[in-house]
C-alpha cells in the first residue's frame, strides 16, 4: 500500500456525495483536499467518503471515530452494563463502570499499595510520589499534575467563565460547578446515602456523609494523631500546626486559614450582608447565622441532648451542653494544665497568661481581656450607686467596664463591638422600672 501524506492544500473543491443510509438518501458535502502527491488523492478521498458522519459535516480517519460521532447525534448507547440498567456510548466506558460493581482495580501504583480502576488515574496518582507537575500556567509559575487543573487555574488569570447557568446569569470557571449550581434551581439531589434516606447535590458530600455512618476517617494529620472524614478538613487542621494562613483580606493585612473565613471577613469591610431572614428584615454575613436566626421565629430546635431532654438551635450549643453530662474538657490551656469544656472559655483563660487584650473600647484606647455581659453590668451600676468604696476595693473601674455586643453575624476571628458602660445606664434603669 502506498503511503498517505497529509499536506497543506493548494486549493479545495466541493464534492457532493450521495449515500444511502437506512433507505434514506443523504447528501454529504466533503471537502476534497488536493495535493501534488498522487497517492494522497485516492486514499484521502476514499477515507473521507467512507468515514464521513451522516449527521454533520465532520469526517474522520477511522470508522470507529465516525461511528462514535454519530452516537453523539442519535444519543445511542449500545453498550449496556451487565450489572445494572446503565448504558454507555463506548465499550471502555462500560468496562470502567462495571468495575464499580465488581470492585476490580487492575492498576496498581508502583510506589504504594493503592489500586485504581483506570490507568490514567493511576498515572496521575504516581505523580504525587514523583513530584512531577508537567503542566505550567502560562501566566505565573504554578505547575499542575493534570492539564485540566492547569486550564482551570489559568481562567483565574483571564477571568474567563465559559459555563453559564441556564436558569440565571451566573457563570462558572468549571462545568462541574455550573452543573452543581443548576441543581440548586431544580432541587435535584442525585446522590443518595446507602445507609439512610438523605440525598445530596454532590457525590463528595454523599461520600463524606456516609463516613459518619461507617466511622471511617481516612485522612490523618501528619503532625498529630487526629483523623478526618474529609481531606479539606485535614489540610485546614494541619495549618493550625504550621501557622500557615494562605488567604489574605484584600482590604487589610489580616490572613486566614480558610477561604470562607476570609470572604466572611471581607464583608465586614464592604458591609455586604447577602443572607436575609425570610421572616423579618434582618440580614447576615453568613448563611449559617441566618438559618440560626430564623429558628428564633419558627421555634425550631433541631439538636437534642443525648443525655437529657434539652434541645438547642445550634449544634455547637448542644455539644457544649453534653459536656456538662460527660465531664469531657477537650480544650487545654497552652500555658498551664487547666482544661475547659468550651473553647471560648479556654481562649479567655489563655489571655490571663499572655496578656492579650482582644476587646478594645471604641471611645478610648483602652483594651480589655474579658467579656462583661449585661448581668455583670447591671450589678456594676448597683455598686456604683450604693457603695463606691466597695467598688474600689473590688477593683472595679467604671471607665474600664465594657459590654460585648452579642451579634450572631460577627465574622470569626473578628473582635466584638464594645461600648462604655455609661451607654447602658438608661437601658438597665428601664429594665428595673
Amino acid at each position: 500500500m502506498a503511503m498517505v501524506y497529509y499536506m497543506k492544500p493548494r486549493y479545495t473543491k466541493e464534492l457532493t456525495l450521495e449515500r444511502n443510509h437506512s433507505n434514506v438518501s443523504i447528501v454529504k458535502r466533503v471537502l476534497l483536499q488536493e495535493a501534488n502527491v498522487q497517492d494522497m488523492k485516492g486514499h484521502t478521498l476514499e477515507k473521507n467518503l467512507l468515514n464521513a458522519s451522516i449527521n454533520c459535516e465532520k469526517s474522520f480517519g477511522t470508522k470507529i471515530m465516525c461511528t462514535r460521532q454519530e452516537w453523539e447525534h442519535t444519543a445511542e448507547k449500545p453498550y449496556r452494563c451487565q450489572y445494572c440498567e446503565k448504558s454507555f456510548k463506548s465499550k471502555p466506558g462500560c468496562v470502567r463502570h462495571e468495575r464499580s460493581h465488581t470492585g476490580e482495580k487492575p492498576f496498581k501504583c508502583q510506589y504504594c499499595e493503592k489500586r485504581f480502576v483506570e490507568k490514567s488515574k493511576c498515572l496521575l496518582h504516581e505523580r504525587i510520589h514523583t513530584g512531577e507537575k508537567p503542566f505550567k500556567c502560562q501566566y505565573c509559575e504554578k505547575r499542575f499534575i493534570e492539564r485540566s487543573n492547569c486550564i482551570t487555574h489559568e481562567r483565574t488569570h483571564t477571568g474567563e467563565k465559559p459555563f453559564k447557568c441556564q436558569y440565571c446569569e451566573k457563570r462558572f470557571i468549571e462545568r462541574s460547578n455550573c452543573i452543581t449550581h443548576e441543581r440548586t434551581h431544580t432541587g435535584e439531589k442525585p446522590f443518595k446515602c446507602q445507609y439512610c434516606e438523605k440525598r445530596f447535590i454532590e457525590r463528595r458530600y454523599c461520600i463524606a456523609h456516609e463516613r459518619t455512618h461507617t466511622g471511617e476517617k481516612p485522612f490523618k494529620c501528619q503532625y498529630c494523631e487526629k483523623r478526618f472524614i474529609e481531606r479539606s478538613n485535614c489540610i485546614t487542621h494541619e495549618r493550625t500546626h504550621t501557622g500557615e494562613k494562605p488567604f489574605k483580606c484584600q482590604y487589610c493585612e489580616k490572613r486566614f486559614i480558610e477561604r470562607r473565613y476570609c470572604i466572611t471577613h471581607e464583608r465586614t469591610h464592604t458591609g455586604e450582608k447577602p443572607f436575609k431572614c425570610q421572616y423579618c428584615e434582618k440580614r447576615f454575613i453568613e448563611r449559617r447565622y441566618c438559618i440560626t436566626h430564623e429558628r428564633t421565629h419558627t421555634g425550631e430546635k433541631p439538636f437534642k441532648c443525648q443525655y437529657c431532654e434539652k434541645r438547642f438551635t445550634k449544634k455547637s450549643s448542644c455539644m457544649s451542653h453534653e459536656r456538662t453530662h460527660t465531664g469531657v474538657k477537650p480544650f487545654k490551656c497552652l500555658y498551664c494544665e487547666k482544661s475547659f469544656s468550651d473553647k471560648s472559655n479556654c481562649t479567655q483563660h489563655e489571655r490571663t497568661h499572655n496578656g492579650e487584650k482582644s476587646l478594645k473600647c471604641q471611645y478610648s484606647q483602652r483594651g480589655f481581656s474579658e467579656n462583661v455581659f449585661s448581668l455583670q453590668l447591671k450589678t456594676e451600676f448597683q455598686i456604683e450607686a450604693s457603695d463606691p468604696g466597695t467598688r474600689e476595693q473590688k477593683g472595679f473601674c467604671i471607665e474600664a467596664t465594657v459590654k460585648k455586643e452579642l451579634k450572631d453575624d460577627v465574622a470569626r476571628g473578628e473582635g466584638p463591638v464594645i461600648y462604655p458602660i455609661a451607654m447602658f445606664r438608661n437601658v438597665f434603669a428601664d429594665a428595673d422600672a
